[in-house]
């Protein structure tokens, strides 16, 4: 049976689910879900995960929406003998705890600072993050930067894990600049993707096109009404 996934390149989480797949040479059927057509609203989506979210997997009549949970899934199936998701509990709770600090801190910090600087209308032309959210962003880049200076370029451990694959395509929007405070973020995302990573750039001139052309589509939406 085909392993099928609900995705959008705009999303980082479908991203950091394909960077897993790919690395651990998984096949996967694609089912791109148009969101500014709001696709996952339909009922035949809402059957398969009533939060209407993406990434979701569909593999062998199984059903897993968030993307934390899809990559844990796929390596537990299909990536046993894979040190992206390592079996001794010790090493296997790093993990687990870089992915949970991402999914309650880093990513709604990240979230809300892209969103906000993000140009989808009129209204929201010229718009700055707040200070409290630039606060938080700081504070958990802070924390990031030291555990992958703690850990010697990784997130998660001395090798590359699920936790970095799942972080990574978060900083597509991140310029340089903003980085430049966290030398060991900088210099883990580069590093990663560009000698750990041979699928980064595929996946990655496939999310800039996708973000363009919804950014696009949303303003041309919004100029007409």
């Amino acid at each position: 049976m085909t392993t099928k996934l609900y995705l959008n390149y705009s999303s980082p989480f479908c991203r950091s689910v394909l960077f897993v797949a790919k690395h651990l040479g998984i096949d996967l059927h694609e089912v791109n879900v148009d969101l500014v057509d709001k696709q996952q609203l339909r009922p035949e989506f809402l059957k398969l995960n009533p939060r209407h979210t993406l990434p979701t997997l569909e593999d062998e009549g199984v059903v897993i929406w968030e993307s934390r949970a899809i990559i844990q899934y796929l390596c537990n199936k299909y990536g046993r003998n894979s040190q992206l998701y390592p079996t001794d509990p010790a090493e296997r709770a790093k993990v687990d705890m870089v992915l949970d600090f991402d999914l309650g801190t880093l990513a709604p910090a990240l979230k809300a600072v892209r969103i906000t600087k993000l140009v989808t209308n009129n209204s929201t032309k010229g718009a700055k993050p707040t200070e409290q959210q630039l606060t938080t962003l700081k504070d958990s880049l802070t924390v990031l930067d030291s555990m992958i200076g703690k850990n010697g370029g990784y997130s998660a451990g001395k090798h590359l894990t699920i936790a970095d694959l799942s972080l990574i395509p978060q900083f597509l929007t991140v310029t340089t600049e903003e980085l430049a405070d966290y030398m060991h973020v900088r210099h883990w995302y580069s590093e990663i993707t560009a000698k750990e990573m041979p699928y980064f750039d595929e996946i990655n001139s496939m999310a800039v096109k996708s973000i363009e052309d919804r950014t696009r589509r949303l303003t041309e939406r919004a100029d007409k009404s």
